[in-house]
């Protein structure tokens, strides 16, 4: 889960900057496609993308048995990018202004400015990136066969399918659940916060 964390952020809030500042040409049309992906049913998606991993076009490599995919779909959620764009909305240009005149370029000004000031999406972003991939069952189960790389809810799938006792059963629930119970209980706020962050209009 840190890695698809790290990469979240980093690539969603570069995609949220460039939507929301620097909007290149043809930025709408591409940003209303991918608002209308994320309408499609995830079914749709499902062959295409699981062919992808386990032959990925061009180069022709494999990316079964590996975390890689989990992280790339994270990096490309497009609810997270909406909620960056919205926010990054919010902060005044006289800032950006301020620093192109100091002579900072785009990657020093979303590193120095942008980061400091987005603390608040950059923590919901990573509060929902956490609780998706640690209660990730469907893609895991179908790209990962190595025992020693399955995540929590394959694992207690497969409990299920083996001779385990309830009692063993229940208890690898509890470890399931009890984590996400934390997260929630301790950052509701930020989590409830997050859905009107990514609500903002600027």
């Amino acid at each position: 889960a840190g890695g698809a964390v790290i990469l979240s952020n980093v690539v969603c809030g570069m995609a949220g900057y460039a939507f929301s500042k620097l909007k290149p040409k043809g930025s709408k049309a591409i940003f209303m496609i991918c608002f209308w992906i994320m309408l499609l049913p995830g079914t749709v998606r499902t062959v295409p993308l699981y062919m992808t991993i386990k032959e990925f076009p061009i180069f022709h490599f494999s990316m079964m048995d590996s975390y890689l995919p989990l992280w790339l779909f994270e990096c490309s959620n497009i609810f997270r990018i909406i909620l960056f764009k919205n926010f990054f909305d919010t902060i005044s240009y006289s800032i950006f202004e301020a620093a192109t005149i100091d002579g900072a370029g785009e990657l020093s000004i979303f590193m120095k400015i942008i980061i400091p000031l987005s603390k608040p999406v950059f923590m919901v972003s990573s509060l929902f990136c956490f609780t998706s991939q640690f209660g990730q069952f469907f893609w895991p189960y179908l790209t990962i066969s190595d025992p020693n790389k399955t995540v929590l809810g394959v694992q207690i799938f497969r409990m299920n399918q083996s001779n385990y006792t309830l009692d063993y059963q229940m208890i690898a629930l509890l470890f399931a659940i009890a984590p996400l119970l934390i997260v929630y209980a301790l950052f509701q706020k930020q989590i409830i916060g997050g859905i009107n962050l990514g609500g903002v209009k600027g």
